[in-house]
């Protein structure tokens, strides 16, 4: 072939490999192969044969590959190679009866063709003709030993014993010498035309496809019902069964290849983004879906995989925005089914089900789905049931997903009527899709959801005889065992029963997935012994197991074995366990031993010093961030803002050095690390900057003490920084303001839909908002308030129903703890974050609005903020609080007695928190109610951030300054409190305080009760004693008294 030619041909492929663009430059060069080479019938074909390898049966690809094939014909009619060809692409359009056709033809010219008689049994397999197809395979298997191994023929047997119902591990088996074989003759060789036609996608492709029918693993979409199907529980009992994560590393390997090979084969992308979805990994199959969609944005099947990413996630209005963005590039997606089912999942996050059973009951009339509620059935009239495997025509894949999807929309239905506690209409509706999906994987599911409607309806005997059916060998049986012990224990509080089901599963399964999980059961029912026995006998087996080493010493950690402990992880660190470690610091940081804990950090830290991995720079951050945490909580702000710049600067490192070559899993890592710290260090100044005289600070920043840390690089990056020292440096509240700046300009550049993600942009608005409320800056305030408002409109109701996070934002470090790993690996990111306990708190937009208000003296506009704030979370005690004093600056206290009547009404009773107490005691003690002002005080204290404010505000009550409030009345009324009984509780305030327990002192709520008949000494005298005993409670801990100059005060009275 000319020079020129074979140019052009490889820049065809480069085409064809990376965008769909390349249709326009097929039809260029067909005219110019027509125009300068027309009966040059071998430059056709091999343009043919190469387009249809590469084109992943893309519809419009296939359409020129079959117009250069014909065009091979026209030129030589009885040509076996272009009649082989044009027979192939046939095959890959679908149409099977020309696919033959060609073939009988290209038999006749050749009938020792062995790739002939393989397309032959290929197209007899597509249309069930067994019987035939495996005559033929017979008779390859015998020429084997002529003709040599062909991992085509050994790709058909593998189908043929699939059709044929055979074990998995056959198939498998089969497989798995195909691929090898396959990729053993496939030469080392840089992309070119020959390249690709050696490496045919197209094979790789439908070998990928064969593995996806083995896989068990269920995509993870869970309906609302299922609470004990989520998707970690899923990925875990899929780590029982080898075959699947076999199966999906050998499908990794493939499509590995071939995106590296050809990026712009869209099928290989979206395969790859459908694995990274039943593996849990959503970031990776957002990557690889948008990648299919870049490369043709009508597909309609990419649209729908990025939106059931997004159900997974739970994130509703993504899924929703993803299908519209669908729909207007391709209507097809107007009648899809997902549709309903994304609509109605909102319509029940609205509370909305009777329109959720409406939308999802129309789904079901949708002629692809199973069951006599199909268009298709009811047109046919046979009145038969049409079951799953009816409406579905390709691989075994594919017939699984259809029944996952349909599955879901039935147990959504059973999830609306549970709502409505219609439960005959639920348990109906179960019997439906048990009918209809009967013979599929699908009724173990089925099962499990019709427990959960009989546990709801309390009836556990129900629920009990349906799970216990459930096979071993299969996907659910760990999550039915799971769901058994869950009602013995929480339903019928047997944990005799509870142990037993634990018991079984080890006894059924023998791995150590199943004895991790006995042992964890131990622990949930108080008996750490018999799980250290577990742990034990397990880590004999497997001593290489970090998981169970960890929770050998959460185990000792639960018994209080703390000594026992440490010296365990200690011993398990020096023999060689190094990820123990973090282990081990946070446990001594909890046993509050901090200098042996700074100890360790700093001799790892100097040890991590001088190596340039992208490892120890990551631990070398962990270690700073540890730091960091042990400073915050000795109060040594100073340090610690330190620390945390060194933890900044090594992630900022590490982002420039891994942003070009490496995964966007371990940028979006650093990432989501440097977020926090921003946040904590803006915190840190922010409370520094308040904690000084007037709110403000010094002008200059503070002399800080010599670095301690032996790190030349950032100390000289520090040096050159020096050099260009402004006229007046920023203060800590500047800094704050650029640190908040910093986070959420990380955040943006994610563009990440992770919910603990958007929990941290929400928070570092809500800290950005603060600081430009104490620089009394309104303008931005209030603008980073709005932006703030509408991230908490989208979050708060996911959290609501998600009850596992909060808006609280926690520092995190790379690696997380052994213990935080799940057996099967992490399910969100190849390099998980974990937090650490310093915490920045959250404060809504409304607080920080209405402070605003209060600062600049508008009274009126701060009360409607904190109203509105109450009427939506009325367990905010705080907003309550504020509000209560707003309310009496303005003179309006009868306004605060009919809010607290509402609250008594929505709160259930029992559930009030010490803040509400707090909030009642100001109400009392404002109206002149000195005797339940002290009660409520009194009860507040047992909480360590209202102990000192309150305790405050009762030895003001007693001391009665300034004759405020008449406290005479407190302690010498018909209805007042025993001196006796006031005095013993201030003693035992007292006695806890100086015992350690200050946090939690507080008189008992009966030791100020109020008695009749009491007498002898004088009420002034023993509202003095109550005083002076609250005075020691306050000052029990040393330096730590917010309100020295009230203390004194105080004393000056009591003196008088």
């Amino acid at each position: 072939m000319p020079r020129r030619k074979l140019y052009a041909s490889k820049k065809i492929v480069n085409l064809v490999s990376c965008d769909m663009k390349a249709l326009c430059s097929l039809d260029k060069h067909y005219n110019l192969l027509s125009a300068v080479e027309s009966n040059n019938r071998y430059q056709f074909e091999q343009m043919a044969n190469l387009i249809y390898r590469v084109s992943g049966r893309n519809v419009r690809l296939l359409k020129k590959a079959y117009q250069f094939a014909e065009r091979a014909l026209e030129i030589s009619p009885n040509s076996f190679s272009s009649i082989f060809t044009m027979a192939k692409i046939c095959f890959a359009q679908g149409s099977h009866k020309e696919t033959m056709r060609y073939l009988k033809k290209a038999m006749k010219l050749n009938e020792s063709s062995v790739e002939t008689m393989c397309s032959i049994v290929n197209c007899q397999l597509m249309q069930h003709c067994l019987k035939d197809a495996k005559l033929q395979l017979e008779l390859l298997e015998e020429l084997q030993p002529t003709i040599g191994s062909s991992p085509m023929i050994v790709y058909l047997q593998a189908i043929l014993l699939l059709e044929e119902g055979r074990p998995s591990r056959e198939v498998l088996a089969k497989l798995d010498q195909a691929m090898d074989l396959h990729f053993k003759n496939l030469k080392k060789a840089t992309p070119s035309v020959e390249y690709y036609c050696e490496m045919d996608p197209d094979f790789l492709l439908q070998l990928v496809d064969a593995y996806f029918s083995l896989s068990v693993q269920p995509t993870p979409i869970p309906a609302g019902i299922e609470k004990s199907l989520r998707t970690v529980d899923v990925l875990k009992a899929s780590t029982m069964w080898p075959n699947t994560q076999h199966i999906l590393s050998r499908c990794q390997k493939i499509l590995g290849r071939l995106t590296d090979a050809l990026p712009g084969l869209q099928w290989a992308n979206y395969l790859f983004a459908y694995l990274h979805l039943i593996r849990g990994d959503y970031n990776q199959a957002l990557s690889f879906s948008q990648a299919a969609l870049e490369i043709d944005p009508t597909c309609s099947t990419a649209h729908v995989l990025q939106a059931q990413i997004y159900l997974a996630q739970s994130n509703l209005r993504k899924a929703e925005q993803t299908l519209e963005i669908g729909l207007s590039n391709n209507f097809e997606l107007r009648n899809h089914p997902l549709n309903s089912l994304v609509q109605a999942k909102i319509h029940m996050q609205d509370l909305m089900p009777e329109k959720a059973i409406e939308l999802l009951n129309q789904a079901l009339t949708n002629p692809e789905a199973p069951g006599l509620r199909s268009v298709s059935a009811a047109s046919s009239g046979s009145g038969r049931t049409r079951d799953a495997r009816d409406v579905i025509q390709g691989n075994s894949r594919r017939k699984q997903a259809h029944t996952e999807f349909w599955t879901t929309i039935y147990l959504e239905i059973v999830t609306a009527y549970r709502s409505l506690g219609k439960f005959r209409e639920a348990t109906k509706t179960l019997s439906e899709a048990q009918q209809v999906f009967s013979g599929t994987a699908e009724v173990d599911r089925l099962a499990i959801a019709a427990a959960d409607v009989a546990v709801a309806d309390a009836d556990l005997d129900t629920a009990l005889t349906v799970l216990r059916p459930i096979p071993s060998d299969t996907p659910y049986y760990l999550i039915a065992k799971q769901r058994m012990a869950d009602i013995y224990l929480n339903q019928r509080k047997e944990k005799r029963l509870y142990i037993a089901c634990y018991r079984e599963m080890v006894e059924t399964m023998g791995n150590s997935l199943s004895q991790l999980l006995l042992g964890d059961a131990y622990m949930k029912i108080q008996d750490p012994q018999k799980a250290i026995e577990v742990y034990e006998a397990v880590l004999r087996k497997n001593p290489d197991d970090l998981t169970l080493a960890s929770k050998m010493g959460e185990a000792l950690v639960m018994t209080h074995e703390y000594e026992r402990a440490i010296a365990y992880y200690e011993s398990a660190v020096h023999g060689g366990q190094l990820c123990l470690q973090s282990d081990l610091i946070v446990l001594l940081i909890k046993l509050r031993q901090f200098s042996k804990a700074e100890e360790l950090l700093m001799d790892s830290y100097n040890s991590l010093i001088d190596s340039t991995k992208t490892v120890d720079l990551q631990r070398s951050s962990d270690v700073l961030v540890l730091l960091a945490i042990i400073y915050g909580q000795q109060g040594r702000q100073e340090e610690q803002l330190e620390t945390l710049d060194r933890a900044k600067l090594k992630q900022t490192s590490i982002i420039q050095s891994v942003c070009a070559e490496e995964s966007t899993d371990l940028v979006r890592a650093c990432k989501r690390s440097l977020a926090s710290i921003l946040i904590c260090m803006a915190q840190v100044r922010l409370d520094v900057h308040l904690s000084t005289a007037d709110g403000a600070l010094e002008s200059t920043s503070p002399t800080r003490e010599k670095s301690r840390y032996k790190d030349k690089e950032e100390a000289g990056a520090g040096d050159e920084n020096s050099r260009a020292t402004p006229a007046r440096p920023p203060g800590n509240l500047e800094l704050a303001i650029e640190c908040c700046n910093a986070a959420i300009k990380e955040m943006n550049s994610m563009h990440s839909p992770d919910l603990l993600d958007r929990i941290k942009h929400t928070a570092a608005l809500s800290l950005l908002a603060r600081c430009h409320l104490a620089s009394r800056d309104r303008a931005p305030c209030e603008q980073t308030c709005l932006k703030l408002a509408l991230l908490q409109e989208e979050l708060v109701p996911q959290l609501k129903r998600d009850r596992q996070h909060t808006l609280e934002v926690r520092l995190e470090m790379f690696h997380p703890l052994v213990a935080e790993r799940t057996p099967g690996g992490s399910t969100q990111s190849t390099y998980p974050v974990r937090v650490g306990d310093c915490g920045v708190k959250f404060v809504p937009a409304a607080i920080i609005m209405s402070d605003l208000q209060t600062t600049e003296g508008n009274f009126a506009g701060a009360c409607p903020h904190l109203e509105k704030h109450i009427a939506e979370e009325p367990d905010d005690a705080e907003a309550l609080i504020r509000l209560v004093k707003t309310y009496r600056r303005m003179g309006q206290l009868s306004k605060v007695s009919v809010l607290l009547d509402k609250l008594d009404k929505v709160i259930p009773a029992g559930q009030t928190n010490s803040g509400h107490k707090f909030a009642r005691g100001l109400y009392h003690w404002y109206i002149g109610d000195s005797c339940n002002a002290l009660k409520h005080f009194n009860l507040s204290r047992l909480d360590a951030t209202y102990m000192e404010e309150a305790t405050c505000n009762m030895v003001e009550i007693c001391v009665n300054p300034n004759n405020r409030v008449i406290g005479s009345l407190i302690f010498d009324t018909e209805r007042r409190i025993t001196p006796t009984d006031a005095q013993r509780a201030a003693e035992v305030g007292s006695e806890r305080a100086t015992n350690g327990y200050g946090d939690n002192s507080g008189m008992d709520a009966s030791s100020l009760a109020v008695s009749s008949g009491a007498g002898g000494d004088s009420a002034e005298a023993v509202g003095h004693q109550t005083a002076e005993r609250l005075l020691k409670t306050l000052n029990a801990k040393k330096g730590q008294t917010k309100c020295p100059i009230f203390d004194q005060s105080a004393q000056c009275s009591l003196k008088e």
